[in-house]
């Protein structure tokens, strides 16, 4: 316990199973562009202090969930809370911020099949879940990265802060009464509709699939995989 440390985590529903249709990646950019910039802090001003005191903040998302997290030392809790609930509220959504982490986003596209082992799970998923939003992919395309907006950002973050949504994970050594009162307050800002997660069943895998990508590579890789169980299943 010489240097007593804590971690955050605040995450809601949603992710790539909430994404608009044509808006694939949306998930992906909005977590990059997240931590960088609040109403009153610019993302050199955030880099700055999380660095003078230690620490890292950073943004998630996957195909269910999104959300920011924290990591410091207990010693400076009172000062990270400030600027991690400034973040977590009020994210500024630069435009320039925005078109720098798309272009960053549509080389990473634009250089994914030079990695085969990406292209295979990629190729796998795909046609496993088929016409569900699991067969997306978490990067979206070129067309649809490019057809984000500002808006679109902006949007999407609005329809995820809902409180019945929202799930808080706190451990290490912190102060209990503090960081309640500060996630009470967070959570009452909150609105109270519920996320709607439904999505199309995916179509019956009704016989063995086998399906073949030739890059001219020097590489070989092999996926074999099932669906696994969903929360209903016997």
């Amino acid at each position: 316990k010489d240097t007593p440390t804590f971690s955050l985590k605040i995450g809601f529903l949603g992710g790539l199973r909430r994404e608009p249709a044509g808006k694939e990646g949306l998930t992906e950019l909005l977590s990059r562009v997240w931590p960088t910039g609040s109403k009153s802090m610019d993302e050199s001003e955030i880099n700055l202090k999380i660095d003078s005191l230690a620490a890292g903040l950073g943004a998630f998302g996957g195909r269910n969930t999104i959300g920011l997290n924290l990591e410091g030392l207990s010693n400076f809790q009172k000062e990270l809370s400030e600027i991690f609930f400034d973040v977590l509220e009020n994210p500024s959504w630069s435009s320039d911020i925005i078109e720098r982490e798309k272009t960053m986003l549509l080389h990473q596209i634009k250089t994914r099949d030079d990695n085969p082992a990406q292209v295979c799970i990629n190729q796998f998923v795909q046609n496993i879940f088929k016409d569900h939003v699991y067969g997306r992919d978490l990067l979206g395309s070129e067309k649809s990265v490019q057809s984000i907006g500002q808006n679109d950002v902006k949007k999407f973050f609005k329809s995820l802060m809902s409180g019945g949504s929202a799930a808080v994970c706190l451990v290490g050594d912190f102060d209990r009464d503090f960081w309640l009162e500060k996630i009470k307050t967070f959570s009452n800002k909150l609105s109270s509709e519920k996320v709607d997660l439904s999505s199309p069943k995916a179509s019956d895998v009704k016989k063995e699939l086998t399906f073949f990508t030739k890059l001219g590579k020097e590489q070989t890789h092999i996926v074999l995989g099932f669906r696994g169980l969903t929360l209903s299943s016997e």
